[in-house]
């Protein structure tokens, strides 16, 4: 789950870069892209909070692998979240 995240991360980073340089004409089209790919973090961040609230509801009690991958994924989420993180 963290992949696409990355990912997403990663292409808002190069339309930034991209769109430090960019003439006037192309400034529209480079906030767009980036206002899409913003939405879609938003969008993998909140699918990412889902699971781990319904992965803490089924496994409220365990310890074993599950739990160990609920806290890897919340620790993802928290690391996404943070102001600046991506």
């Amino acid at each position: 789950m963290a992949g696409p995240l990355y990912a997403s991360c990663a292409g808002r980073d190069r339309i930034k870069q991209t769109g430090a340089g960019c003439l006037s004409e192309e400034a529209p089209l480079q906030l767009q892209l980036l206002q899409t790919r913003s939405s879609e973090i938003e969008k993998l961040l909140a699918r990412l909070s889902d699971v781990n609230d319904a992965m803490r509801s089924a496994l409220s009690g365990t310890a074993d692998s599950r739990s160990h991958t609920l806290a890897r994924h919340r620790d993802i989420l928290h690391d996404f979240t943070q102001v600046g993180a991506c």
